[in-house]
């Protein structure tokens, strides 16, 4: 940047064309020669406090250009990066009983802020610390049929430290994603993730009850409410915790990952490997993750008792180059408990997406998935039974790159088909939704 001559120095420089003038006319009766002295010890004066000015000038810090999405804190070697997004949709929802329209934050990709600092404490090596909140007034996360919520809940998504260190890998410390976290959805490049990423199906309905046609109202099991949220349990890892992790180094595309947290007085740790890379033009991406989840715990008449599990699970996402997408995922859940059947789920997305407008690209999916016994059951064995979820999606995204803006709209059925004995119990639950998400 170039720097301007500060308010002193033209002060100082009026100061002395003023002296400069007076000398002048008070000489002026006492000859040449006097006034050639004094012109000249006047012209020394103004030259070595020119030269000061300059002197003082040059200290002055240079602060250089920044980035359109940078913002350098005064006094601070971190640069300061400010981002976001917000999300929101007009969705109509039914539990097969009843139906409304309500205006909420879509809870598969929340409205959030974003506050990262980064330092480079050597060419290898950088350090970050980044705070993330979730703003999600009225949340499809927790509206039902005729009961929306309307508060705002602040949601700490992010509170960590990490150092990246390209020899050595990352360590990360505080409150933020596990390794088997993303392991159901991240490789998901059908360009609709927006509004359903992978396996994870329920965010855009978690909060629907089901309704149970033999008792004529809302579905209970053990006292727990049976809403698409823990039928359809998407089963995406450890999620984010207060944990401490550690990734390797990236190996041809290859990361492993693992981590621990500790909550009710159980250890729980998890580890997954994750692949991303290209062959002929097609981008490859594979995620697998093997986690003990031991804090678990669901509520009961009186009280609550450990849902303790065990689990695998994996993913595997392909682009080929004619714009047609693949997502596949699968999981096994192992209850720790005799009463419970183990759960599973079998998923699969086929997408296509082309840039058909010049603001950016059109993607288009449909997809099926698979969910069974992800509800925990705590009745007497003889009484146990097998509960499964079938959903099936089918979504439309349209990008405008020039103002970072996704316009989608979505529509999908969640079915559950209750024990063997009473097949229909349930009915379906359904929802539409479309709105748009503004990155900045």
């Amino acid at each position: 940047m170039i720097i301007k001559r500060t308010p002193l120095a033209v002060f100082v420089m009026f100061q002395l064309l003023c002296c400069s003038a007076f000398a002048e006319n008070s000489l002026q009766p006492s000859g040449e020669q006097s006034t050639q002295a004094g012109e000249g010890a006047l012209q020394e004066q103004v030259e070595a406090l020119l030269k000061r000015i300059n002197e003082l000038e040059a200290k002055k810090t240079k602060v250089s250009e920044l980035s359109e999405k940078e913002v350098v804190t005064t006094g601070s070697p971190l640069a300061l990066r400010l981002s976001g997004q917000l999300n929101r949709a007009v969705v109509w929802h039914s539990n097969g009983k009843n139906s409304n329209t309500v205006h909420a934050d879509v809870d598969n990709s929340p409205s959030r802020l974003n506050i990262t600092a980064v330092g480079n404490l050597s060419e290898q090596t950088k350090i970050f610390a980044v705070i993330e909140e979730a703003f999600e007034p009225n949340s499809t996360d927790r509206i039902d049929v005729h009961d929306a919520n309307d508060n705002q809940p602040f949601t700490n998504r992010k509170m960590e430290v990490y150092i990246d260190d390209k020899k050595w890998g990352r360590l990360f410390i505080g409150q933020g994603s596990t390794a088997s976290d993303g392991t159901m959805e991240d490789v998901d490049m059908s360009g609709t993730s927006v509004v359903s990423a992978g396996s994870s199906v329920s965010f855009s309905g978690a909060g629907i009850q089901f309704f149970d046609r033999t008792t004529g109202a809302k579905a209970l099991l053990n006292g727990q409410r049976m809403i698409v949220e823990t039928v359809f349990d998407s089963g995406d890892g450890l999620f984010r915790r207060n944990r401490i992790r550690y990734d390797t180094p990236e190996f041809y595309g290859l990361r492993l990952q693992t981590s621990h947290y500790y909550k009710g007085r159980n250890d729980n740790r998890d580890i997954a490997f994750k692949y991303a890379g290209t062959a002929n033009g097609i981008k490859i991406g594979a995620q697998g993750a093997y986690l003990r989840r031991l804090s678990k715990t669901v509520s009961v008449p009186g009280g609550s008792t450990p849902a303790k599990y065990h689990q695998f699970n994996g993913s595997l996402g392909v682009l080929f180059t004619n714009g047609i997408s693949i997502f596949l995922s699968a999981l096994h859940r192992d209850w720790k408990s005799g009463r419970t059947r183990n759960g599973s789920i079998y998923f699969a997305k086929l997408g296509y997406q082309h840039s058909f407008i010049e603001a950016g690209k059109t993607a288009f999916a449909v997809d099926y998935g698979e969910y069974k016994n992800l509800i925990f059951d705590t009745r007497p064995e003889n009484e146990r039974d097998q509960y499964k979820g079938t959903s099936y999606g089918v979504m439309l995204t349209q990008f405008l790159d020039r103002i970072a803006t996704e316009l989608f709209i979505a529509g999908r059925l969640y079915r559950l088909d209750g024990p063997s004995r009473q097949p229909a119990r349930y009915k379906d639950a359904k929802l539409v939704l479309s709105g748009m998400r503004v990155k900045f």
